[in-house]
């Protein structure tokens, strides 16, 4: 009887017990669903990356195309066409002359007059008219209307009028205008001039920089040097002949 009694006290223990059931899986997969769950970290971005031998190329040379686009296109200069009138068919010797210009391109204008004995002076620009800039189109007459000088046929014979067309900010090869000397700049002997312009050009930039050096030495205001000269290819001209009675 008292073995009953133990039995239906551990019965009435077993039933009011709560039952405890296990949870599927291991400890190890556990944790590896705890690492599934958990937020994946964003990694920044490095302040200076270092880039890849492609691109440094890329950079150290840019493509040519952005070249072309960066830095404008100059069109090269085309001489234009020249036409050089007088006011008269003929002249007699002391007569006064008066000459037109008129070119279809713009260009800085050189007038050279040569008389009857070969001896060549430049007209234009001269230290009364020094700006020689000409417009496209644009007729200009020597002497201008108002001028202080005059322009006159010097002898009987055939002078020569030479128009030299520029592009602009360059002078004739040998020919460099010189107010200091003449108001006119004189050439001189036109035949050995076309001969030897080169080394007469060579004489100007040596004149030049000895002028410059001894402007320094005397601590004096540097003389300009001359502008550029240009190429006969590059230049447009044209001629006339003037009968003198």
């Amino acid at each position: 009887m008292q073995y009953g009694k133990i039995a239906a006290l551990v019965l009435s223990l077993l039933i009011a017990a709560p039952v405890l059931v296990p949870q599927t899986g291991s400890v190890a997969e556990a944790r590896k669903s705890k690492r599934k769950n958990k937020p994946a970290r964003v990694s920044k971005p490095s302040s200076s990356p270092k880039p890849t031998v492609a691109a440094a190329a890329a950079v150290a040379a840019p493509s040519i195309d952005g070249d072309k686009s960066a830095e404008p296109t100059v069109a090269p200069f085309v001489p234009p066409t020249l036409t050089i009138s007088t006011d008269k068919p003929r002249y007699k010797a002391g007569d006064l002359i008066t000459i037109g210009v008129v070119a279809d391109g713009r260009c800085d204008l050189t007038l050279i007059g040569i008389d009857s004995e070969d001896f060549a002076t430049v007209l234009f620009p001269n230290d009364f008219d020094p700006e020689n800039q000409l417009n496209a189109g644009e007729l200009i007459s020597f002497p201008k209307l108002g001028a202080p000088y005059q322009l006159r046929v010097k002898a009987a014979g055939t002078e020569t009028l030479l128009g030299i067309c520029s592009e602009p900010g360059h002078r004739p090869l040998g020919i460099s205008i010189d107010y200091d000397r003449n108001r006119f700049t004189q050439i001189g002997d036109w035949s050995d001039f076309t001969v030897n312009k080169t080394a007469r050009e060579k004489e100007l930039q040596q004149e030049s920089i000895q002028a410059i050096a001894l402007a320094k030495r005397k601590r004096r205001k540097l003389p300009e040097p001359p502008l550029p000269a240009s190429m006969i290819e590059a230049e447009g001209r044209s001629m006339v002949l003037v009968t003198v009675e």
